[in-house]
């Protein structure tokens, strides 16, 4: 995986450090996100776009990989230095 999910004495709380001991922090919770996404969606012999089973019961949404956020935001970004 890319960081070690942090806990403390009480048990996991969630997020990612870069390294095992070390505490969460946005960064690397973002970049283990991102991974799971780029990793959830293919693109089959066709060409379509598909949703890859990792064996997760939840799922993480498509996102733009240059961008890293939804591809409607990508639509919003381009709309706005396009118009401005």
């Amino acid at each position: 995986m890319f960081g070690s999910q942090w806990r403390d004495q009480t048990g996991y709380r969630g997020g990612f450090g870069d390294r095992p001991g070390a505490h969460r922090d946005y960064y690397h919770t973002c970049y283990a996100l991102s991974g799971l996404a780029a990793m959830s969606y293919v693109y089959d012999d066709s060409g379509n776009l598909v949703k890859h089973d990792i064996g997760q019961e939840q799922s993480v949404a498509l996102l733009n990989s240059i961008h890293n956020v939804r591809p409607v935001a990508v639509l919003d970004i381009y709309d706005f230095f396009t118009t401005h």
